[in-house]
């Protein structure tokens, strides 16, 4: 289990430039080794032996599975951002929904502050 945990460690998330900021790049590496880690932690789990360290591999299992609802998110917001972004670059769309642009204003500053901060650590 500690090999699986350093393993985990070691996973960097793949940036790339988009325009004036940065976005995650397709994440089937990182998604393949979590689900590859997760069965083998399923595994262990159902060997007789696990006694010792069931709490360890609960908490484990735990945070797989928040690092994978976490990604899964991730993903689902940067594709609604980088659809919504060009739109609300519009001038017209600025002119003929203020409110709506103000929000999107929001949450662009927020999504580009995390990717520039996730660039510099990935």
């Amino acid at each position: 289990m500690n090999e699986m945990i350093d393993n985990l460690k070691e996973i960097k998330l793949g940036i790339m430039k988009y325009k004036s900021t940065y976005v995650l790049q397709s994440l089937d590496e990182i998604t393949q080794s979590l689900d590859d880690n997760f069965n083998i932690l399923i595994f262990m789990k159902s060997s007789p032996y696990i006694k010792p360290i069931l709490k360890r591999a609960n908490d484990l299992e735990q945070r797989l599975m928040i690092v994978q609802d976490t990604l899964e998110g991730w993903m689902k917001c940067q594709r609604s951002w980088m659809y919504l972004e060009p739109i609300f670059a519009s001038d017209d769309i600025k002119k003929k929904m203020p409110l709506e642009h103000k929000k999107f204003e929001g949450v662009d500053r927020t999504f580009r502050a995390i990717m520039e901060h996730f660039n510099k650590e990935p």
